[in-house]
């Protein structure tokens, strides 16, 4: 009978590692090895001595015991020691002669450690400054759509918290490595451990910040996002954590990892891109009335001819900040025409996006007050674009034609009322 066991430990707790797998051979639980968590293998209660080292030569890459490691291996059996097994920098040896001796000394156990944990921080969190910084300038950037998109907003502060995680555990490790170059100077006795049986609060965290990421994104992008779009992200989850699993069950070489992580890394944007055309190729863009009425408001809501439409296209996103709505209309006879309408209870949230939208279409000064709103168009001739601030709402419209007054009127009615809406 085998046990998986999807337990971690950093390397600076390798002895509470050590120890904890010898209370489960205690138990009748030896290990047998790494794999889809680690296996243990059910049998009679044994006392068994492990020895977990830090292999600096290893890579967080590594999923079985690499050349390198066998030739350590080697050595530490003539000193008594064999290896069970070995994963990134781990080696985890039993002992096999009474008078086996220590694999590594008290100094070069607390360095080894504290350099294997530096290079596990900086592997899992190093790229998370970087991308939190490119989204903050990407939000600047185009902040009249990204601050209504949950979906990039959650994943901005996501990288902000792998930063701040990152900053807080090399802080953590600093302060340990210090701890413990002052108890090897007084000749103390080196445990690399806490002594706990059960996983601390950091451990947690860092142990299911990906899980709880990818589970986060999930459920804002259903809750946000068109339902036919629900496949991109399942099928994105689904390659991800088939690769994830498909690496633990094959445990192939580190050349061999790299190649398919790599692999993976460029496939999975295709086929997510291939899916979403698809979704959107597939979906029904025919302007029925139901259709229709998901929309705040179409041309012939606020045209005075008679205007059929022929197909609609878009959708809205939502996030604490608002939400907008695009829509794209053509029609049967004459032309079409798109809008964005923002609907926001923060004003600065859309004196910002009326800022940006009047620096992008090159906006004259405003206009004077009409029917209680703003009202301006560009002074380009072909497609005029129109502005109309209501209370917590702001609508962009680009049209082909030129409006009258009373279609003036008719939007900024429309927007009042999507204000109240």
């Amino acid at each position: 009978m085998k046990r998986h066991i999807f337990r971690s430990f950093p390397y600076t707790r390798s002895d509470d590692f050590a120890a904890w797998l010898s209370e489960m051979a205690a138990k009748g639980w030896v290990f047998e090895g790494f794999g889809a968590g680690l296996i243990f293998e059910k049998g009679e209660p044994q006392e068994i001595t492990y020895a977990v080292n830090t292999f600096l030569p290893g890579s967080e890459m590594d999923t079985r015991p690499e050349p390198q490691a066998e030739e350590f291996a080697e050595y530490c059996r003539a000193a008594g020691w064999e290896l069970v097994d070995a994963k990134k920098r781990f080696c985890v040896f039993k002992r096999v002669k009474e008078d086996a001796v220590p694999i590594l000394t008290e100094e070069e156990m607390v360095e080894n450690a504290a350099r294997a944990e530096r290079k596990r921080i900086l592997s899992e969190r190093g790229a998370s400054p970087f991308l939190a910084a490119l989204y903050a300038f990407m939000i600047y950037v185009q902040a009249e759509m990204l601050l209504f998109n949950s979906i990039y907003l959650l994943a901005f502060l996501i990288w902000c918290w792998g930063a701040v995680d990152g900053v807080c555990r090399l802080v953590s490790l600093h302060t340990w490595h210090r701890r413990m170059k002052r108890a090897l100077d007084a000749g103390e006795e080196i445990y690399l451990g806490t002594h706990k049986k059960e996983a601390g609060i950091g451990e947690i965290l860092s142990r299911w910040f990906l899980p709880a990421a990818v589970l986060l994104l999930l459920f804002s992008y259903l809750a946000s996002m068109q339902p036919g779009f629900t496949w991109v992200f399942i099928v994105t989850f689904l390659l991800l954590g088939g690769t994830v699993l498909a690496i633990n069950v094959l445990r192939p070489s580190r050349g061999e990892n790299w190649a398919i992580q790599l692999g993976v890394g460029f496939l999975v944007p295709f086929v997510v891109l291939m899916i979403a055309l698809a979704v959107i190729i597939s979906g029904d863009q025919t302007a029925t009335r139901e259709n229709a009425e998901k929309y705040p408001f179409t041309v012939s809501d606020y045209r005075t001819e008679d205007t059929e439409l022929a197909s609609l296209a878009g959708g809205t996103t939502t996030s604490p900040f608002g939400q907008v709505t695009e829509c794209l209309m053509s029609c049967t006879q004459g032309s079409g025409a798109d809008y964005y309408l923002y609907r926001s209870r923060y004003p600065w949230v859309l004196d910002l996006v009326e800022e940006r939208m009047r620096a992008k279409y090159d906006f004259l000064p405003e206009n004077a007050e009409t029917f209680g709103v703003r009202f301006g168009g560009d002074s380009s001739d072909s497609p005029q674009v129109y502005l109309i601030r209501g209370n917590e709402t702001l609508l962009i419209l680009r049209e082909r034609m030129l409006l009258s007054e009373e279609e003036g009127a008719r939007l900024a009615e429309i927007v009042q009322k999507a204000a109240k809406g």
